[in-house]
């Protein structure tokens, strides 16, 4: 995904199974987050992988359009 253009077929099967794992992750922290959960390291664990997949999901699903994103940069970065 990172290191070529993914096709939109790619992108798809990608947001589905990110889709699922994080709906999955959530339900496991949630559920080893409880405090009388016997092993609090899982909680900390699940929570970072939690945010790699939040990260990915914003990186290849949430990103801004390449024309919105040149034209924010031309502005906070004017051509000198």
């Amino acid at each position: 995904m990172i290191l070529r253009e993914p096709s939109a077929r790619d992108l798809a099967e990608h947001k589905q199974a990110l889709r699922w794992l994080l709906q999955i992750t959530r339900l496991f922290h949630a559920a080893v987050s409880d405090p009388e959960f016997p092993n609090r390291s899982v909680a900390k664990d699940l929570h970072g992988r939690l945010l790699q997949l939040e990260s990915s999901w914003r990186m290849f699903h949430d990103a801004l359009p390449k024309e919105e994103a040149e034209q924010l940069l031309s502005e906070v970065f004017p051509p000198g």
